[in-house]
């Protein structure tokens, strides 16, 4: 055996999107249980938090907030414990080098507001979902690979290689 030493994730917020969606594909198809969508809102929340407990805390946490979701298609802010919702939001303010004044995202029933965020990142997790969804329905509605390039307006390799960040699996021969 052999030891690879990994930075800490709270130093790796980009890495946490595509850890939660590995997860969450493994997660359900283990389970054989539908998978649930990430709103924005989730996903800069847990790229907010600093993870302590790393990627083993990250998966119990969305572990969890799937319980909590029960018949909810859709992971939100809500959903995660409020420990996690609140220490995000004070990583936020912290990193924030003027304090937040107006404009604050709606208020969540029952969690803290946030702060408006980076323009960056809601655009990053925006494309990330659009992507998702997109390339979820073209593998579906698609006959065969070649199809789905066509439709898709990609090459081959890029159709596969954006199959494979978001762990969509390419059906077709």
């Amino acid at each position: 055996t052999f030891q690879i030493n990994l930075p800490p994730l709270r130093t790796r917020s980009g890495d946490v999107t595509e850890l939660a969606y590995a997860f969450m594909s493994s997660y359900c198809r283990d389970r054989r249980v539908p998978e649930k969508e990430y709103s924005t809102e989730f996903l800069l929340v847990l790229r907010r938090y600093d993870w302590p407990g790393n990627v083993r805390e990250l998966f119990s946490s969305i572990e969890r907030a799937y319980a909590t979701a029960t018949d909810s298609p859709v992971l939100l802010p809500i959903h995660l414990p409020t420990s996690i919702r609140i220490r995000a939001l004070e990583n936020m303010k912290q990193k924030s080098s003027k304090p937040a004044t107006g404009g604050r995202d709606a208020p969540e029933a029952g969690g803290p507001a946030l702060p408006l965020s980076p323009l960056q990142e809601v655009r990053e997790a925006a494309i990330e979902k659009t992507e998702r969804d997109y390339l979820r329905r073209l593998m579906a509605e698609s006959l065969s690979i070649e199809s789905a390039c066509q439709t898709a307006a990609l090459s081959r390799s890029r159709l596969y290689a954006l199959l494979k960040k978001y762990h969509i699996p390419a059906a077709h021969p």
